[in-house]
C-alpha cells in the first residue's frame, strides 16, 4: 500500500488552540551559504539554535549558530543615541558606551544603557579586556544625533555609480560589478572615528575615500608607480606606473581628483593614501592573500591637521599619514569602489573623535591624556566616585607625568616614601586612557560565538545564552556577568565562527531544490505533511526543511513564490518558425474570396488528408498540455490528453490550440499586431473572437463556431465561411478590450481555496495548474502509469479535473500569486483586443498650427496600407500607401461624417487640392472607422467625390496621434511630415494654402 500523507483540517477533533512563541521585530536572517529569509526572531532556549520564522511557514525553523551568517534587524522609529561619558575599547574590537562607576584591581564597573529608554545598568569589565577609554565628543554625555551613523542602511541612502550594480542585504552593502560605485554623505565630524568592515569572496580589488563630495572623488593612484616596504625590510615595487589616459589608466579629470585619504588594495596590499600633486602619501597596512577575506579598521580622521590614523580594533596602530601645515577642504562623505572582483561592506560607524592619540603608550604603563594636553602615565590604582577623581601611580623611577599639572594632585594619603606616590586626576578632565598590550584574547565561554551590534553603537562578542521574553542573553569573557538586551534594541548578530579566513576558497553548496519568495532565498528539502500539523488551519501538506535546519515546517497554504528543482536554461534566440512566408498571391475579392486566399483553399483539387499531428492547448491560466482536439462547438473544446482527467475545456478557459506544432512562420511586424488587436469603432457590439493562423502564416480575425476533423466554420462581419482544419495551425482566443465597469481581469481571478495553489513546469514543457490535496510517495513495487517509485503531487485542477505530477519530472512549481506572474509573461496571454481611439471632435474655431510642438513633424510619416473607398474616381481595386506617394505633396485629412467642423473643412481641403493638382499636390480624405452608407450619405450632402481611404480599425489615427478631428497632415516629398493642423477656422484656409505652398517649394530629398 503507499504511503499517503494528507493535509487534512481536523475540525471534527477538539484541540487546544497552539500557542506561538513570542515574536520579535521583522528581520533578516543569511545563512553562510547566501541563503535569506525575512521574518522573525522568536524565543527559544537552545543556546546552539536561532528559531527564525519566515513568512512562508507557519512555524519557526531552528538554525543551529554554526549555518548562520547574519541576523539583522530593523532599527527603531527615533535615533538612538550613545549615553554615556566614555567609549570603552574592549578586546576584539568589543566597545561598551558609559560612565565610570567604580574601579577596582580586577574589574571596571560601568554604567551602561543598553535596552531603549530602559534604566542604565551596571557592567563589570576585566581589566585585561580594556584597551582604552575615549571620551564622548561633548565630555558630559550629551551627542547629537547628526554627528553618529551607524550602517550600511538601504541601498535607497546611497548614491550608487549603477543602482543594478548593488544589492543591500543583511546589513551589508554589496557589489560584484567591475568599476562600481556607491557614495554616502555620512556627516564625517571634522573630528571622527570611522570603524568599518569589509569582506571579500573571491579577491580584494578595492577603494574606500574618507572625507569625498558627491562630485569629487578619484581613485586615480593608478597613475603612480609604487614601492611599499617588503617582508624582508627592503624596498618592493608593487605597481608600475601609468600615464594619464593610457589604456587602463583612471580616467577622471584634473577637476574631480581629490586629496581625500582612502583605504586601498595596490598590488596585492592594502594601504592607507593620501594623493597630491606630483605624489601620493602612501602607507602600507597588511598584505593580502589570494581568495576570500575580512579586514576590521579604526580609522581616526583628523581634517584640522590633514592627519589619518589606522589601528586594529585591538588599538594596535598600523599607520599614520599626512602632511601638516596644508589645508585640504574635505567633504563629509563616504565612497566605496570596487574595482574588481567582489566586495562587501558589513560595517560602518562614525562617530566624533575627541582628536586624542588612539595608540602610542610608555613602556608597559597605561597613559591618561588631560585636556590640557598633558599626559600621565602610570597604573590605574583607585576611583573616588564622591570626588570624581581617578588614582594613577607610575612605576618606580618614572614621573608621574610629562610635566606639572595642576589637575594631577598628589594624594594625601599616608604611602611608603620608598614606592612611587599616586597622582590624583579629575575624571572631568580626562580625555582618553590608553592601556598597553593586554591579556591574550580569551575564548569565548561555551557555546556558539556571536558579535552582537546594537542601535546605539554597543558590540560585543560572547556566547549565545538563548532568547527569552525577546532578550538575547549573551555571555562574553568582556563582561562578569551574562549580557541581557533587548531585540527591539539589536542591530545586528553576526556568527564569529563562520567568518572567513584569508586565502580560504569559497565553500561549494548545493543550490536546489531552492525556494524563492518575494523576500527569502532557501535552499532545502520538499516532504510531506504530517497529521500533527493539521490542527493548524492555515498550513499546507507540503513540509520545508532549509539546508541548516534542524526541522522542517509547513508551507502556509496562501504562499507565493516558486520552487526550482533545477535551474531554468538560457532563453533560445529568436529563430524564425519554418520557412520564409511565400510571395502573395492575387487575392479574391469580398469576403469569403479573402478568406479562401489567405487559407489557401482550393476545394476542386481534393488530395490525400494529411497525418494529423498532436495538438498543444494552451489554458488562460497557464497551462500548457498536449492533446488531441475532437471537436470545438459552441460550448467550448472536446479533447483527450494523457495529462487530464476531463475530456472538455469551456471557451473562457482556453487561450490558444497549435493543431500544427512545426514549420509555421507566424512573424509579423508590430504594426501588423496593433491592426489585429484594433477593435474598430463599428464593431465594439460585435467584437472577433477568435484569430487563426494559417499554415502559411497568415492572420484572419473572425468567430470560430465549430471545427471537427476536416473543416473548420468560421464567422467574419455576419457572412460565413469553411475551411479545411488541415490549413489551420493555430487558434488564438482573443480577450475583449477591459470594460472599467466590470473591474479588471474579473473573469481571470483564482477561486480561493483552503489548500495550496500550484503550477508543476515539467521538464517537457507541460505545464499543470491545481489544487494540491497531498505528497504521494509511490511504492517502487507500483507501476500504475509508470510512475512506480515516484513521489507524486496529486490534486485538482478546475479543468482538467484530477492531476497527478511525478516530482521528478518538475523543473520548477509556481505557487500562489507567482502563478499569475508568470502567466502574464506567456506570449499567449498578451492577445487582448483594444478599442480604437474615438477622437474628439475639434472645438469649431481658429485652425491650431501644431506644427511647432507636434512629435511627428519633421518625422518620416507613418507607413499606412488602407482601402480605398469605391465612390470618386476609379481606383482600379488598389490599396492607399503612403509610400506611393513620395515624391509628390500627400495631404492628409482625417474625418468622419458626425463631426460638424469636419464637413466644414473638407470642401475647402477638397478645392485647395485641385488648385494645386498641377504641382503635384495629392489629397485623400481618411475616414475614421464609418461604414459605406455614413460615407455615401456624408458625400451626396457635400457633393464632393475625393479619393476617400477608410481607417476601419482606428489604426491610422493611432499612428497619426489624431486626437481631434477634423486633422489635417502635410506630408513633404521627402516623405517626412511638415504640417499638422486640428481644427478648422476663417484663417484655416490661408494657413493650409501656405503650408502646401512652403513644401512645393521644398526641394526634394531623394
Amino acid at each position: 500500500m503507499p504511503r499517503i500523507l494528507r493535509c487534512l483540517l481536523l475540525t471534527t477533533l477538539s484541540s487546544a488552540p497552539v500557542a506561538l512563541a513570542a515574536a520579535g521585530p521583522t528581520g533578516v536572517l543569511t545563512l553562510s551559504g547566501g541563503d535569506y529569509y525575512q521574518g522573525e526572531w522568536l524565543d527559544g532556549g537552545d543556546p546552539g539554535v536561532i528559531r527564525w520564522r519566515p513568512g512562508f511557514v507557519g512555524e519557526p525553523f531552528e538554525f543551529g549558530w554554526e549555518s548562520v551568517a547574519y541576523a539583522t534587524l530593523p532599527p527603531p522609529r527615533d535615533a538612538v543615541l550613545p549615553r554615556g561619558a566614555f567609549r570603552f575599547e574592549l578586546s576584539g574590537g568589543d566597545v561598551v558606551v558609559g560612565d565610570l562607576v567604580d574601579l577596582s584591581p580586577e574589574w571596571f564597573t560601568v554604567s551602561a544603557t543598553l535596552n531603549g529608554a530602559d534604566p542604565p545598568q551596571q557592567l563589570r569589565i576585566p581589566r585585561g579586556r580594556v584597551r582604552g577609554l575615549v571620551r564622548a565628543a561633548q565630555g558630559d554625555g550629551g551627542q547629537n544625533a547628526n554627528e553618529f551613523y551607524i550602517g550600511p542602511d538601504q541601498l535607497s541612502a546611497w548614491d550608487p555609480s549603477d543602482e543594478g550594480d548593488w544589492q543591500y542585504a543583511v546589513g551589508g552593502l554589496s557589489t560584484s560589478a567591475s568599476h562600481a560605485s556607491a557614495s554616502r554623505d555620512v556627516k564625517l565630524p571634522v573630528r571622527a572615528l570611522i570603524e568599518v568592515e569589509l569582506s571579500w569572496k573571491r579577491g580584494a580589488d578595492f577603494s574606500l575615500e574618507l572625507g569625498v563630495t558627491k562630485q569629487a572623488a578619484s581613485t586615480a593612484l593608478g597613475i603612480f608607480e609604487v614601492w611599499i616596504q617588503g617582508g624582508d625590510g627592503k624596498p618592493k615595487k608593487v605597481q608600475e606606473a601609468q600615464p594619464l589616459n593610457a589604456p587602463g589608466a583612471p580616467a577622471e579629470s584634473k577637476q574631480d581628483q581629490t586629496e581625500a585619504f582612502r583605504i586601498e588594495t595596490v598590488g596585492g596590499h592594502l594601504v592607507a593614501v593620501q594623493e597630491s600633486a606630483p605624489a601620493a602619501d602612501l602607507a602600507p597596512l597588511r598584505e593580502l592573500a589570494p581568495g576570500a577575506g575580512r579586514v576590521q579598521l579604526r580609522l581616526y580622521l583628523d581634517q584640522t591637521a590633514n592627519r589619518l590614523t589606522v589601528t586594529t580594533p585591538a588599538g594596535e596602530q598600523l599607520a599614520e599619514l599626512g602632511v601638516g601645515g596644508r589645508t585640504v577642504r574635505f567633504g563629509s562623505g563616504i565612497k566605496l569602489t570596487n574595482r574588481e572582483g567582489d566586495i562587501r561592506l558589513d560595517r560602518l560607524a562614525v562617530s566624533p573623535w575627541n582628536g586624542a592619540p588612539p595608540a602610542s603608550v610608555r613602556g608597559d604603563q597605561p597613559r591618561v591624556t588631560l585636556k590640557s594636553g598633558e599626559s600621565v602615565h602610570g597604573e590605574l590604582t583607585g576611583y573616588r566616585p564622591e570626588q570624581g577623581r581617578l588614582l594613577v601611580t607610575p612605576a618606580a623611577d618614572e614621573p608621574a607625568s610629562d610635566e606639572s599639572d595642576n589637575d594631577a594632585e598628589a594624594s594625601e594619603d599616608e604611602v611608603d616614601p620608598t614606592e612611587p606616590q599616586a597622582t590624583e586626576v579629575a575624571l572631568d578632565e580626562v580625555v582618553s586612557i590608553v592601556f598597553p598590550g593586554g591579556d591574550s584574547e580569551e575564548a569565548a565561554p561555551g557555546g556558539a560565538v556571536l558579535s552582537v551590534n546594537l542601535h546605539n553603537g554597543l558590540r560585543i562578542t560572547g556566547a549565545a545564552r538563548g532568547v527569552e521574553q525577546e532578550r538575547l542573553r549573551i555571555a562574553s569573557p568582556n563582561l562578569d556577568e551574562e549580557l541581557v538586551v533587548s531585540l527591539a534594541d539589536v542591530r545586528a548578530v553576526r556568527s564569529a565562527s563562520i567568518l572567513p579566513e584569508d586565502g580560504a576558497p569559497a565553500a561549494k553548496r548545493k543550490s536546489l531544490p531552492r525556494l524563492e519568495t518575494d523576500d527569502s532565498r532557501s535552499v532545502g528539502v520538499l516532504s510531506a505533511g504530517t497529521e500533527d500539523h493539521a490542527d493548524r488551519g492555515d498550513a499546507s501538506c507540503l513540509m520545508w526543511r532549509p539546508e541548516g535546519s534542524r526541522n522542517a515546517a509547513p508551507l502556509l497554504d496562501n504562499v507565493s513564490g516558486r520552487l526550482l528543482f533545477r535551474e531554468p536554461p538560457p532563453k533560445p534566440t529568436t529563430q524564425a518558425m519554418g520557412a520564409a512566408a511565400p510571395a502573395p498571391q492575387q487575392r479574391q475579392r469580398g469576403v469569403l474570396g479573402a478568406i479562401a486566399s489567405v487559407f489557401s483553399f482550393q476545394p476542386a483539387e481534393p488530395s490525400a488528408a494529411p497525418e494529423r499531428q498532436d495538438a498543444v492547448m494552451y489554458l488562460r491560466v497557464g497551462d500548457k498540455l498536449p492533446c488531441t482536439v475532437n471537436r470545438i462547438d459552441d460550448e467550448g473544446v472536446h479533447f483527450s490528453s494523457p495529462y487530464s482527467n476531463s475530456d472538455f475545456a469551456p471557451h473562457n478557459r482556453v487561450k490558444a490550440i497549435e493543431l500544427v506544432t512545426d514549420g509555421v512562420d507566424g512573424r509579423m511586424t508590430s504594426a501588423q499586431r496593433d491592426k489585429l488587436l484594433t477593435l474598430p469603432r463599428v464593431r465594439e457590439n460585435d467584437p472577433p473572437t477568435h484569430l487563426l493562423v494559417s499554415t502559411k502564416g497568415d492572420y484572419l480575425r473572425c468567430r470560430l463556431r465549430s471545427l471537427t476533423d476536416e473543416h473548420a466554420v468560421v464567422e467574419v462581419r455576419l457572412e460565413e465561411a469553411t475551411l479545411e482544419r488541415s490549413r489551420i495551425a493555430r487558434i488564438i482566443w482573443l480577450d475583449p478590450p477591459d470594460n472599467p465597469s466590470d473591474g479588471a481581469d474579473a473573469q481571470d481571478a483564482p477561486p480561493q481555496r483552503d489548500r495550496p495553489r500550484v503550477q508543476a513546469v515539467q521538464r517537457d514543457g507541460v505545464r499543470l495548474t491545481f489544487y494540491l490535496d497531498r505528497l504521494e510517495e509511490q511504492p517502487a513495487a507500483d507501476n500504475q502509469r509508470g510512475k512506480g517509485g515516484q513521489t507524486l503531487l496529486i490534486g485538482e485542477s478546475d479543468v482538467l479535473a484530477a492531476c497527478s505530477v511525478a516530482v521528478d519530472s518538475i523543473d520548477m512549481l509556481l505557487l500562489g500569486d507567482r502563478i499569475e506572474q508568470a502567466r502574464a509573461e506567456l506570449s499567449y496571454q498578451r492577445w487582448k483586443m483594444q478599442n480604437a481611439p474615438a477622437p474628439r471632435d475639434a472645438a469649431d474655431s481658429e485652425a491650431g498650427d501644431a506644427s511647432t510642438n507636434f512629435p511627428l513633424v519633421g518625422q518620416p510619416a507613418p507607413p499606412l496600407k488602407l482601402p480605398f473607398y469605391s465612390v470618386g474616381a476609379d481606383q482600379g481595386g488598389k490599396e492607399f500607401q503612403i509610400e506611393d506617394y513620395r515624391g509628390e505633396v500627400l495631404v492628409l485629412d482625417f474625418w468622419a461624417s458626425w463631426c460638424g467642423p469636419c464637413m466644414q473643412v473638407m470642401p475647402v481641403v477638397d478645392q485647395v487640392g485641385e488648385d494645386f493638382a498641377d504641382r503635384g499636390v495629392k489629397v485623400v480624405a481618411v475616414n475614421l472607422q464609418e461604414g459605406a452608407e455614413e460615407i455615401t450619405a456624408a458625400l451626396d450632402r457635400l457633393q464632393l467625390k475625393p479619393h476617400i481611404a477608410l481607417d476601419r480599425d482606428g489604426v491610422a489615427a493611432q499612428r497619426y496621434q489624431v486626437s481631434g478631428i477634423p486633422q489635417t497632415v502635410v506630408i513633404g516629398r521627402d516623405g517626412r511630415v511638415a504640417n499638422v493642423f486640428v481644427g478648422g477656422g476663417a484663417q484655416y484656409e490661408a494657413r493650409l494654402r501656405a503650408a502646401i505652398e512652403a513644401a512645393v517649394a521644398a526641394e526634394d530629398v531623394e
